[in-house]
């Protein structure tokens, strides 16, 4: 819940952008998806008692999904690799293909890290 504003600080302090633009109906399309995104959570967190090896793949998958809408609202295609690899990484685990088990975290956190570090680099690397 606090990507969005953390990402927000760091792209005025560390890049010296101003807000973005309300006027743009675009923006609004990764808000909007976001409570889609909650609404996966939610039945994952709801299926705990029943199905407990199906939580964290279908928050990948939900989490994964949502990726996909950043394609359109920031006009970077590089948010559809980062959708298809998260919500691919889940439904492998969902599906049994894999079995990471709880490793499906710290393997779903490295990818967001590094895709988030990619990105970081690349807007340094323009500023210049």
């Amino acid at each position: 819940m606090f990507i969005f504003p953390f990402a927000a600080l760091v792209c005025r302090f560390a890049f010296g952008r101003g807000t973005p633009d309300g006027a743009n109906p675009m923006g609004r399309i990764a808000l909007e998806s976001t409570i889609a995104m909650i609404g996966g959570l939610v039945v994952a967190w709801l299926l705990l008692p029943v199905r407990p090896d199906w939580v964290f793949p279908i928050a990948a998958i939900a989490v994964g999904t949502h990726f996909f809408t950043f394609r359109s609202a920031y006009g970077d295609i590089t948010f559809w690799l980062l959708g298809a690899l998260l919500t691919a990484l889940g439904a492998l685990e969902l599906f049994g293909v894999t079995r990471l088990n709880s490793s499906l975290l710290y393997v779903f956190a490295a990818i967001e890290v590094a895709f988030g570090l990619w990105l970081i680099r690349r807007e340094v690397r323009t500023l210049r």
